[in-house]
């Protein structure tokens, strides 16, 4: 199984479009590291309306390229 497909189904019962609080929990760290990635541009987010999303797919390409350096 590839990596991308493993992270699929691990986050399966995720919804699509992820909250900050959900992201935060799924990579274990705070909710202030994770602004700072989506601010740097490490993980890409929208924002709709006042607050962020970070679609599945995107969380994905993140973890495997940082696993990968």
């Amino acid at each position: 199984m590839q990596t991308v497909d493993y992270y699929a189904v691990i986050l399966t019962d995720y919804p699509d479009a992820l909250s900050v609080k959900q992201t935060a929990q799924i990579l274990n760290i705070s909710i202030k590291s994770l602004y700072k990635l989506i601010h740097t541009g490490k993980i890409k987010a929208i924002k709709v309306g006042k607050v962020h999303r970070i679609s599945k797919i995107r969380l994905i390409e993140y973890i495997c390229e940082s696993g990968s350096q």
